[in-house]
């Protein structure tokens, strides 16, 4: 069953057919829930023309240790009348299935820069002590850096 839905195009002022959804049918390539097909193709090929400049990422990191961030989402889950983790998928080892990767991923603040950002600690379960722990940040590609004033990206 395909979902769709009559809009207006908020440029040309077209009335088209938007497919927010599908199943068993590809989308249109050119489908948005803003504006019609063709105003959509120009304004995509238009903005592929210029680059990105600023990228999330997720980098290695010291500023939390694995318990912090466990202990930080154990926290804010027993205040919460819902208690909702975020869960990032685990991998597994193909040549040995009982090496599991665990993970746990929380919102802290970032003390560089005083901000929330996304922190996560993994681990494979044969190598409990070898602990990665990544931040989430704006990466800014021109100068392949770290964004400056990360406050004002988030």
């Amino acid at each position: 069953m395909t979902t769709a839905r009559y809009n207006r195009c908020a440029h040309c002022n077209t009335i088209y057919l938007w497919y927010p959804s599908s199943y068993g049918t590809p989308l249109p390539k050119y489908n948005s829930g803003t504006h019609c097909e063709l105003c959509n193709e120009v304004m995509v090929k238009a903005l592929n023309q210029i680059p990105l400049k600023f990228e999330k990422k997720w980098i290695i990191t010291t500023d939390y240790t694995k318990q912090q961030i466990i202990n930080a989402q154990n926290e804010r889950i027993s205040k919460s009348k819902i208690p909702v983790k975020r869960v990032m998928p685990g991998l597994f080892d193909m040549k040995n299935p009982d090496n599991i990767q665990s993970n746990v991923c929380e919102p802290m603040i970032d003390p560089n820069y005083g901000e929330s950002t996304n922190y996560v600690a993994r681990w494979w379960s044969k190598e409990p002590n070898n602990i990665e722990i990544k931040k989430q940040i704006w990466w800014d590609i021109e100068n392949n850096c770290i964004a400056k004033n990360q406050k004002n990206f988030q």
